[in-house]
């Protein structure tokens, strides 16, 4: 069979996976694979349309074999009925087979042969060749096959029927009129000599409504829609109106040809009722009156002519007078009896005449409620025989099921059992890889530490080295104002020249090496980074993975769970006996209606556990990648903390999509809950309407009820026996589910700190966020600071170095101001000169060795104020071009690194100010100061680091035993709802 055509998905998932149990449902979202139209491979489609083959193969196989065994079961039961048909016929026979023939009255034969008259009233007599003749034509006309079906026990009215079958053998049977009548009227037509009952007229047609053979049987009697049932007692009451216009018309032509046999002397019929047998008894006796005074009336006319004779005088007239007196005297009194007789039979027939119209009246209504009773009681023995065949048929098959539900439960254990086992291998597996990967971040971090430290010793070794430098120079400038002492002037411009060219060589060498050092780290460290952001992504998807999966299957496995009991539950309320079935069914709705509140109930726990979950493992989520995003920007630290609040927004959507689904499905599992409700009750209800009908026509089923209640005390024994069974088992149900409650119960109690303690560390996660930043604004003030403070470093280093962005330009104009400077200094040490020689009587010290030094020599070892640095800083803004004043790529960590590394390019911080130059109080001072800042910045990071490590750290331990916490109890919570085997040690 080819599966439907595919329908996109409703819950929005991102592709098909196979899940291993069920190949034909989603692993991620859990639905059909008919459901993921434009998401599934074409391998996959093909796998799963080949398992949706063969599956619904199976089941058209399984519908054919019930099917086919259906029919066979319906055909036995027919062939069964057929041949318990045909033996009550053959029972039967002996009813009709003596009244279809006619026998002559005694009291006519009494009477006779020899009677004679004439007149168009005479009695004839019937010879044996008449009677010979009627019963051929009576056989000729029921040449047909009888077909009689029983309407009534006659085990109970065998007196009545012998009663009958005595008086109609009694009554006269008169076939004619006198031979005088028959010659005087030729052309009247001859009136026939039997008039025989149709056979098909004592009961009504033998094919019958079954509804096993028009709809099929239906064993168990439990999956029968509203409609169904409907449409089938609609049928029920068309077939039933049916046969009762068929009963009815079958009824009226009974009573006309028995009313016409009666006016023409037919046969009496097989059954007559009370009213035909007075009106036959009436007539015969008026029949007799009749003849008996037509028998006067010759003895009158004899006894006269006898009279006449007597008059003559015969001696024999006399003797024969006097005989015939005696026989007058004995008719007379034969004829006043006859006559008395005669008048009270005529008042019994007025009275009888009356009470037959009033009979008839009602004998039509009566006959009408009589044969629905009968088609009723019929229909209720065939429905009571077939309602005790299906009860056992549904037992049995019940017994199988519950077998095989059994079965199915212990399979399903097992299957428990192993995924329990799997999700606890997995959990360590997961546990471990977690372990794992905290093992590599702290490897990271050391390889990072590390590296740190490296470049620490870097930045020292070159901090050295520009202390050996600085002391070269010293020593190099000592040597050179040795030298030049006395040839200063002479020697001045070669000596700038080759401080010039030593400088620019100096500079080239520390920018080249501070360069290449900050290069290998930059590399290095977005090497790490890239390696640990792979690592924890991976172990991320890893873990959502493995955790969606899991949810999977434990929703699977609790649905099938819960459809399993749903099933046992219906199964075991099938089981109860008909009179307790609504109190049973009352109480399986109670329970069933708080299961299903307690489901509800723990769904939504679940449901919130589920959301606190995942905003722990969001807020986890959020901890683990500030701890890997210490290495970088605070910009891109809070970019991903606003991706982060992104993904937990559509988390808390997806969430709710699920939980609209859940309600969905439960609203659904509620409905078809309740239509089956409402089904059992409709069939409670039609059962109870059939068994008030049952003990209002108990009187007249009294000897069936006695013959069925021996097979009915053998079935309730069985049933019983079956009872205590499922007894037992609702019983220990029933225990298990009281157990479950109060672990609900407990579990709800113990719930209640727990989720007092995750909102608490909730909060506290919160307030670290909140912590965390205002301490990112903290640092969006402190890098506005530093990027000032390395936009004017950048600018003295680019106005001071050879290479760099203002050209030469900018250079000769610094020379400019250097010479300037250089002379003004000259100057000065002409006036400090001319002061010496002065006051070289006072012995001091010449000031030549401190003031006759290069411009390099000077400013290496001069500070600069902090006015004259932001003085300096703002001229040369002033006279370099736009593009100088930028923030370099590097951002704050790169200048921070410039800025310790090299703070002093030229060997040491050099002025811009060219007034005279800065004190050396001054500049110490401003040295000094940025030291200061430099270590107050430096023990800023080094806080930042450790607060940010602390807070993630505290976040992730929370988060994990949050996360313990929840699985602990939801494990406790939903294990109830897994099925145990007898003596399982519960895990």
């Amino acid at each position: 069979m080819a599966p439907p055509p595919l329908k996109p998905n409703p819950v929005g998932c991102d592709g098909f996976e196979k899940n291993p149990f069920k190949g034909e449902y989603c692993k991620k979202c859990g639905k059909s694979f008919l459901e993921h139209e434009g998401v599934i491979e074409d391998a996959g489609l093909s796998e799963a349309t080949r398992l949706y083959e063969a599956r619904m193969r199976k089941e058209e196989e399984k519908k054919s074999a019930k099917a086919t065994l259906e029919q066979k079961k319906s055909f036995e039961a027919r062939l069964e009925k057929m041949k318990e048909e045909k033996a009550k016929e053959q029972e039967d026979d002996w009813f009709f087979e003596e009244t279809q023939t006619a026998k002559p009255s005694t009291l006519l034969a009494s009477m006779g042969s020899n009677v004679s008259t004439g007149s168009p009233d005479d009695f004839k007599m019937i010879s044996a060749e008449e009677l010979k003749k009627a019963n051929e034509a009576q056989k000729a006309a029921q040449a047909k096959p009888v077909q009689i079906k029983n309407l009534i026990d006659f085990d109970e009215a065998e007196e009545e029927a012998k009663e009958h079958l005595a008086a109609s053998r009694s009554l006269p049977s008169l076939h004619g009129g006198s031979p005088a009548r028959e010659k005087s009227s030729p052309s009247s037509p001859a009136v026939p000599q039997s008039h025989t009952l149709p056979a098909q007229s004592a009961a009504p047609s033998k094919e019958k409504f079954d509804i096993s053979k028009d709809f099929g049987a239906r064993p168990g009697g439990g999956g029968e829609t509203v409609d169904e049932l409907k449409a089938e007692l609609q049928m029920l009451q068309e077939e039933r109106s049916i046969q009762i216009a068929i009963l009815k018309d079958e009824y009226e032509a009974t009573i006309d040809s028995l009313r016409q046999k009666l006016q023409v002397g037919g046969s009496m019929p097989s059954k007559p009722s009370r009213e035909q047998d007075l009106e036959a008894e009436l007539e015969a006796k008026a029949q007799a009156a009749t003849v008996a005074q037509t028998r006067v009336t010759e003895l009158t006319q004899e006894l006269a002519t006898l009279r006449e004779q007597q008059e003559k005088g015969t001696s024999e007239s006399e003797s024969v007078a006097t005989t015939l007196q005696v026989q007058i005297t004995e008719l007379s009194g034969e004829r006043d009896a006859l006559r008395a007789e005669t008048e009270k039979l005529r008042s019994e027939a007025l009275a009888a005449a009356e009470g037959a119209k009033e009979a008839r009246a009602s004998t039509s209504k009566a006959e009408a409620d009589v044969l629905a009773l009968r088609s009723e009681l019929r229909e209720q023995k065939e429905k009571v025989d077939s309602a005790e065949r299906e009860a056992r048929n549904s037992v049995q098959e019940k017994d199988t099921a519950a077998q095989d539900l059994r079965n199915k439960i212990q399979s399903l254990e097992a299957q428990i059992a192993a995924g329990r086992a799997e999700e606890q291998s997995q959990l360590a597996e997961m546990q471990k890889r977690v372990l794992d990967t905290e093992k590599q971040l702290a490897e990271a971090e050391k390889a990072r530490d590390a590296n740190l430290h490296e470049a620490d010793g870097v930045r020292d070794d070159f901090a050295q080295y520009k202390g050996e430098e600085q002391k070269r120079m010293d020593a190099y400038g000592e040597k050179v104002r040795a030298e030049n002492e006395v040839a200063v002037t002479e020697l001045q411009a070669a000596h700038e020249a080759a401080a010039k060219s030593q400088e620019q060589r100096h500079v080239a060498e520390r920018t080249s090496m501070r360069e290449d050092h900050l290069r290998e780290l930059e590399e290095k460290a977005a090497q790490m980074k890239q390696d640990a952001d792979a690592q924890s992504a991976a172990l991320a998807e890893e873990k959502d993975a493995v955790i969606n999966e899991l949810r999977a299957d434990l929703s699977k496995v609790e649905a099938e769970v819960v459809a399993q009991k749903e099933t046992m539950e219906r199964k075991d309320a099938e089981l109860v006996e008909l009179p307790d079935l609504r109190t049973t069914m009352d109480k399986q709705k109670e329970i069933a209606e708080e299961l299903l509140k307690q489901l509800t109930d723990q769904k939504e726990a679940a449901k919130t556990l589920e959301r606190e979950k995942a905003e722990v493992e969001q807020k986890l989520a959020a901890k683990q990648t500030a701890l890997d995003m210490q290495g970088e920007t605070v910009q891109d630290l809070q970019q991903k903390l606003l991706a982060a609040e992104g993904a937990l927004s559509n988390m808390t959507k997806e969430l709710d999509q699920q939980e609209h689904h859940l309600e969905e499905i439960h609203a659904r599992d509620k409905e078809k809950l309740g239509k089956k409700a409402a089904d059992l009750e409709e069939k409670l209800h039609a059962l109870v309407t059939d068994a008030s009908k049952l003990g209002a026509q108990n009187t007249a089923f009294q000897r069936e009820v006695d013959d069925l209640k021996a097979q009915l005390d053998a079935a309730n024994a069985e049933k019983n026996h079956l009872a205590e069974g499922h007894a037992a088992d609702r019983a220990r149900l029933q225990e298990e589910v009281l157990e479950a409650t109060d672990r609900a119960v407990e579990l709800s109690k113990g719930l209640a700190p727990e989720t007092l303690k995750a909102q608490e560390a909730l909060k506290k996660a919160e307030q670290e966020v909140v912590d965390l930043r205002a301490q990112v604004s903290r640092l969006h003030s402190q890098d506005a600071a530093f990027k000032e403070a390395k936009m004017q470093n950048d600018m003295l280093l680019q106005a001071r170095s050879v290479g760099g962005d203002l050209g030469k330009e900018v250079v000769d104009r610094y020379l400019g101001e250097q010479r300037t400077i250089y002379t003004k200094m000259l100057e000065q040490k002409d006036a400090i000169i001319a002061k010496y020689q002065a006051r070289a009587q006072t012995g001091s010290a010449s000031p030549l060795a401190t003031r006759n030094r290069p411009p390099n020599e000077l400013l290496n070892g001069a500070d600069i104020s902090p006015e004259d640095s932001k003085s300096g800083s703002k001229r040369r803004a002033d006279m370099q071009p736009p593009s100088v004043v930028s923030v370099p790529p590097g951002g704050a960590e790169e200048s921070k690194g410039e800025t310790k590394e090299g703070s002093d390019p030229l060997g040491g911080s050099k002025s811009a100010s060219g007034e005279g130059g800065a004190s050396d109080k001054e500049m110490a001072a401003l040295r000094s100061e940025i030291i200061r800042l430099r270590d107050q910045m430096a023990r800023q990071r080094i806080e930042q680091k450790k607060l940010v490590e602390e807070a993630g750290r505290k976040a992730a331990q929370q988060a994990a035993k949050a996360f313990r916490d929840v699985r602990l109890n939801a494990e406790k919570q939903f294990g109830w709802l897994f099925a145990r085997v007898p003596g399982e040690v519960n895990s």
